[in-house]
């Protein structure tokens, strides 16, 4: 109860508190109008036993409880290197750290190597099989293969999409044939484009030739909304077979005969991170935007703190982010943009939007719940401050050796049942 009441402290100002808004004034205590944690819908009768009192019907509560918000953290050892709340503790540090999971933190290098031992003292110890994992934070995914190829890896964590094989209406690339190794599973997760509500988009609107736009006209949903048609999203796939979202796809993308874009909104830039998927998807909507509303985006690309550091401040026009679920039930990607939510990166807010995710959070009926969702995304959409662009999915490589293994849609993967065997 400790961790969750640290995660809802208003001083520890965590982005993923809104995933414990569930539990009895949890929100009213986040945002300090209730300042007595005992006032929490929390109680420990005995040692083994915990009772948790919701605010609300939150009938998806045991996936919601396997996010990562609602792990239990030793307050003991946190306290032990400074306050609860303090954001820089070395409490996570090797040697520092405290866990309950079926390996313990041994070593980590930034940059350079993570390495985790096995847990004795972990409750399904006999299970485990593996006596240490070590993870390497490789950027590039040519050099990632590379090692693998080299018998330096196990595991690769994503594959360059044009390497892995290609469906059935693309040419063969010139790459190497597929292997025993290669898997492509799908993801939980988007590739969304972002449009920041408080500066000057400066970029797609529809406007008759008349109009002469303002820089606040060029920050409304009527500038933003032609970004969001105008995604061929079929063309944004990639070889690596990023599935292209099955909502909002538009019959045409022209602009109307009697609109144009304006003189002052055919500029704008977009930034995003400098990994392997999100350059090409900008490239191909970059190139649409110019062919279909004669847009000209300029593109810049960050490294990725940077990038997610720029989005969290709204500096930006538009960017380009992923966003993994965080657990299996819609609410996971809708509550993201509730007005003032804590990962809502784009400064948008919609009075109904949120009453619709707040209805939909109270309603236990499954069809009714579905009901307020799809109300609200058509806001989302109509607002267009996100624009989804793919569906993620994963291409990597996968020793023969390597047994247990199991896809994790959200990433959240089971190593306690990987082991090696040899052929």
């Amino acid at each position: 109860m400790q961790s969750w009441r640290r995660n809802l402290a208003p001083a520890f100002a965590s982005a993923y508190a809104y995933l414990l808004f569930p539990i009895k004034n949890a929100e009213a205590f986040n945002a300090g109008k209730v300042t007595d944690a005992a006032a929490l819908g929390l109680a420990a009768p005995d040692a083994r036993t915990v009772v948790i009192t919701l605010e609300r019907p939150t009938p998806y509560l045991p996936v919601l409880t396997a996010a990562t918000p609602w792990y239990p953290v030793n307050p003991r050892v946190v306290a032990k290197f400074g306050a609860l709340t303090d954001r820089s503790s070395a409490w996570t540090r090797p040697g520092n750290l405290v866990g309950n999971g079926p390996f313990v933190l041994k070593e980590w290098t930034p940059g350079s190597r993570l390495v985790v031992d096995k847990n004795p003292r972990y409750w399904d110890a006999a299970a485990v099989r593996l006596n240490s994992i070590v993870f390497y934070p490789i950027e590039n995914p040519d050099v990632e293969e590379r090692n693998f190829r080299a018998g330096q890896l196990h595991l690769t964590n994503n594959l360059r999409s044009p390497r892995f094989p290609p469906t059935a209406t693309e040419p063969t690339p010139r790459a190497c044939a597929p292997t025993s190794s290669s898997r492509f599973t799908s993801s939980a997760s988007t590739s969304p484009s972002r449009r920041s509500t408080t500066r000057s988009c400066a970029a797609l609107s529809h406007w008759r030739s008349t109009a002469t736009p303002s820089r606040a006209a060029c920050c409304t949903a009527r500038v933003r909304r032609p970004i969001t048609s105008c995604h061929h999203r079929p063309a944004v796939m990639i070889r690596g077979r990023m599935s292209p979202p099955n909502s909002t796809k538009p019959a045409a993308c022209s602009p109307p005969p009697d609109t144009r874009v304006a003189p002052a909104c055919r500029s704008s830039s977009c930034r995003f991170r400098n990994d392997e998927l999100q350059p090409k998807i900008v490239e191909a909507v970059q190139a649409m935007w110019q062919r279909e509303l004669g847009v000209r985006v300029s593109i810049a690309v960050l490294e990725q703190k940077v990038s997610i550091a720029n989005q969290q401040a709204l500096d930006y026009t538009i960017g380009v982010n992923g966003w993994v679920a965080d657990f299996a039930d819609p609410a996971t990607f809708l509550d993201l943009f509730v007005t003032g939510g804590g990962n809502n990166w784009t400064g948008w807010g919609d009075p109904t939007y949120d009453r619709l995710i707040a209805a939909a959070a109270r309603t236990a009926d499954p069809k009714a719940r579905a009901e307020l969702f799809q109300q609200a995304e058509a806001i989302l959409l109509e607002q267009a401050p996100v624009a989804p662009l793919v569906f993620g999915a994963r291409n990597y490589l996968i020793a023969p050796s390597v047994k247990g293994w199991e896809p994790a849609p959200v990433g959240i993967y089971q190593y306690k049942k990987v082991y090696l065997q040899g052929p």
